[in-house]
């Protein structure tokens, strides 16, 4: 069994995996600019994140899986922003997203661009 030291690749792993469901898994994503049952308690500002990524396709499908592993990546970020700041939500949520396909070399590179506002919501009464 590998040790685990806090800087290999591995505890690197494990530990964005805990983030992930702790810390970041409470802010909500949105394309609405308020949420109905919700309001807002304080406005924190703008988030906006760009990403680049380049793909090399080793087979079929893997365009498809880099895609969606860049869509993940890039909400993930966006709620760590949000997190961050001291927010549980991501409000007029909005993503571009361009791609660039070269079928000779079997490349891809997509680039996309999120942004919002992070929002404070007062607490859902339960």
């Amino acid at each position: 069994v590998p040790e685990r030291s806090a800087w290999g690749a591995e505890a690197r792993g494990g530990v964005e995996r805990e983030l992930m469901r702790g810390r970041y898994e409470h802010v909500q994503i949105s394309t609405l600019d308020r949420m109905p049952t919700r309001p807002v308690v304080q406005y924190l500002g703008r988030v906006s994140v760009h990403i680049i990524r380049e793909s090399f396709e080793e087979k079929r499908g893997t365009l498809a899986r880099f895609t969606h592993e860049l869509l993940a990546q890039i909400n993930s970020i966006a709620r760590a922003h949000v997190s961050a700041r001291g927010g549980n939500a991501l409000l007029s949520y909005n993503l571009l997203e361009y791609q660039v396909d070269q079928e000779t070399t079997r490349q891809s590179y997509s680039i996309m661009s999120l942004s919002g506002d992070a929002v404070l919501l007062e607490d859902a009464d339960d």
